[in-house]
């Protein structure tokens, strides 16, 4: 959001708000439905930025990308080439810090995981137009 918040909630880690490898009651980590966790949303209503399944994203994976000039600026793209993929927001599988929408995973585009997945959105329309 902008707003320098290091999970969706806060600053402070919750595990009755995401689903990560640190479960509030010692079960089993798993992904869950993506209502699962109303209270770990962001407060424009965005499910499961932190935790349950990993989301794959357009950018090339390059280590040190944001280090650079063309890495500083709003919404960097990333590189125009690579091996490898990002991957944001951690999963069930994954620690608390890992889980953060900030975190910057990467994978090989033609590996299939079980706990990474898509985000599928849209523009938002002006009901008016």
């Amino acid at each position: 959001a902008g707003d320098g918040r290091i999970y969706p909630w806060g600053n402070t880690w919750d595990p009755t708000l995401a689903s990560t490898n640190r479960t509030a009651d010692g079960s089993t980590p798993a992904a869950v439905p993506v209502n699962a966790f109303p209270g770990g949303s962001t407060p424009g209503g965005i499910y499961n930025l932190t935790g349950n399944i990993a989301e794959w994203v357009s950018d090339w994976y390059d280590p040190p990308f944001y280090g650079r000039p063309e890495g500083t600026i709003p919404d960097p793209t990333g590189p125009v080439s690579g091996t490898q993929k990002v991957v944001r927001g951690g999963s069930w599988d994954d620690d608390p810090q890992s889980a953060r929408a900030a975190f910057r995973g990467a994978n090989y585009p033609q590996n299939r995981n079980y706990d990474h997945g898509f985000r599928v959105v849209e523009p938002l329309t002006d009901p008016d137009s």
